[in-house]
């Protein structure tokens, strides 16, 4: 088996989905998400963009975006569809497809599942789980975290209480 990690990879701007775009699309966001249009009215402005995951999809690769927030939360699900994901899994579809790593994670931090969010350390057992499925095609997934953006703050290499801050930059 093939693969390709990107070790110590940092984003032209925040951690959002303008710097998603920007990634995968090889340009740089000026206006963020205003291409795309407010919150109130979502329009897919900037659609001439080729992204990575557009040619690899058209080369035969299964696609999937791992998002760790709900499926609506700024049209992402729509943005990552648009962009040339095959499969967009969010918050929601998470929890139907890795009961049994949703049901550890509940179970080991039973305080924190009032967050709407899905701390990194879920993440990455839903991806390892995620790949792990046989697949006749090669694959590209991209996943988003958390747990180094403010003001989430899910606690999970620090025990700095109530100064998310400091838990976030703990995290990175």
């Amino acid at each position: 088996q093939q693969s390709m990690m990107f070790t110590n990879y940092y984003n032209h701007t925040t951690p959002t989905v303008t710097s998603l775009h920007g990634t995968l699309c090889s340009i740089y966001e000026v206006m963020g998400h205003s291409l795309w249009g407010s919150e109130e009215s979502f329009v897919l402005r900037n659609t001439d963009v080729l992204s990575i995951a557009q040619v690899l999809r058209d080369r035969g690769y299964e696609t999937t975006f791992l998002g760790c927030v709900p499926r609506l939360w700024s049209h992402f699900d729509e943005i990552m569809q648009h962009l040339g994901f095959e499969q967009t899994l969010f918050v929601e579809q998470i929890h139907k497809m890795f009961p049994e790593i949703i049901a550890a994670y509940e179970e080991a931090v039973p305080d924190r599942t009032h967050q709407k969010n899905l701390p990194d350390l879920v993440m990455f057992q839903v991806l390892r789980a995620l790949v792990a499925k046989p697949s006749d095609r090669p694959k590209f997934t991209v996943i988003t975290t958390v747990g180094t953006h403010f003001p989430y703050d899910f606690n999970e290499g620090s025990r700095y209480g109530d100064k998310i801050f400091l838990n976030a930059l703990h995290n990175l």
